[in-house]
């Protein structure tokens, strides 16, 4: 995936926003969060994303998030329909300064 604005405005009072809202756009899936979740990802679900620390170097911007995401657990209840769980894991994102190209990493 690749996080072209957020590297643009790497610096700037924009840049927290924008690593937000570009990563929030991409699935659960995108980012990499099945390896989080007990049970398949509701991949249609939207993901909401709290940045809590960003360091750069001269090869790239490293950040460490917050991501919610649902999970589905299925047929676990009386009437054998499927029930929706949040989860929430942190994720480390390493945003390459020559391309945008980013990487996700659970943690």
């Amino acid at each position: 995936m690749k996080l072209e604005k957020s590297l643009a405005a790497w610096g700037g009072e924009a840049f927290t926003a924008l690593l937000k809202a570009e990563l929030e756009g991409l699935s659960a899936e995108a980012l990499g969060l099945q390896q989080a979740a007990n049970w398949p990802l509701q991949l249609d679900a939207p993901v909401t994303v709290s940045v809590m620390d960003v360091q750069a170097d001269s090869v790239a911007l490293h950040a460490r998030v917050g991501v919610f995401f649902t999970e589905t657990m299925a047929g676990c209840n009386c009437a054998d329909e499927p029930m929706e769980r949040p989860v929430y894991a942190e994720l480390g994102i390493v945003i390459e300064r020559s391309t945008a190209e980013a990487t996700t990493t659970l943690l």
